[in-house]
């Protein structure tokens, strides 16, 4: 018996996108403060981060508005879809990219909600292998084409020309991202000036009309500053870049790609 969707929590939702904060703009003393630094590139780098937090954000408000679960679920449901046969729990998980313990979780709200049943595996007594229902195909035919909706009610705010664009930029980015994390990390290091404005007992007196500052904490012990690039919450449901049900080819080898749907490919 399917398990109905349960409403969500008071205040879900509340909080308003990041993408409300616009572009990240640094300080006008950001070059002063960072000789090393380059003002585009903190700029950039942040304002993609943010933007990839506030896309992920409204895929995942717009999910759980329309039935209630995560998009870690709602993730699995697609790849078990895609599959076309039935996978062992391992292989939904390697595909979502999320640990076996969330992945044993999500299977079980799945379950429950009538969308997969487990069967025996006659490979493997010890494990089994998960198929999709019919209830489960009908809610994937209503989530897929409605993600289709949000990619393209989101990136109509530019043309077809400025997308081809945004997509060769984005991989430039994405290859020098993927060289780097191939290289043995490097320690953080670099020159910083730290601001007047940051000392204590330099902070500047309030306009008139306007609330003080607030206190600066003790430097004892306390981590030098950095650029604002904002903080993403933890999200046990997997890595915040493979969060969104495409049906589709995410970039790994050629062997490690058939049948893959994944949030961001």
């Amino acid at each position: 018996m399917s398990e109905p969707s349960r409403p969500l929590r008071p205040g879900r939702g509340s909080r308003p996108s990041p993408a409300s904060l616009g572009i990240v703009k640094v300080d006008a003393d950001f070059e002063d403060e960072y000789p090393g630094g380059d003002t585009t590139c903190t700029e950039a780098y942040a304002s993609l981060c943010r933007t990839g937090e506030a896309l992920l954000g409204e895929l995942d408000r717009r999910i759980a508005a329309t039935f209630g679960i995560s998009q870690a679920a709602a993730t699995a449901l697609a790849v078990i879809d895609g599959a076309g046969t039935p996978l062992t729990p391992s292989q939904v998980a390697d595909r979502v990219l999320i640990a076996s313990a969330t992945m044993t979780a999500t299977l079980d709200l799945l379950e429950r909600r009538g969308w997969i049943r487990r069967l025996p595996n006659p490979a493997d007594r010890r494990s089994v292998l998960i198929e999709i229902t019919p209830e489960g195909r009908t809610t994937t035919d209503q989530l897929l084409p409605g993600i289709r909706t949000v990619e393209q009610g989101i990136l109509s705010a530019i043309t077809h020309d400025e997308r081809e664009y945004l997509l060769d930029l984005l991989a430039k980015i994405l290859t020098r991202t993927a060289e780097a994390a191939a290289e043995p990390p490097e320690p953080l290091h670099g020159q910083r000036n730290r601001p007047g404005r940051l000392t204590p007992g330099n902070t500047p007196s309030p306009a008139p009309g306007q609330p003080p500052a607030p206190l600066q904490p003790h430097p004892k012990g306390t981590a030098e500053e950095r650029p604002e690039i904002p903080s993403h919450p933890a999200r046990p449901r997997g890595h915040p870049q493979t969060q969104m049900p495409v049906t589709g080819r995410c970039p790994l080898p050629p062997a490690n790609r058939t049948h893959i749907r994944v949030i961001c490919a």
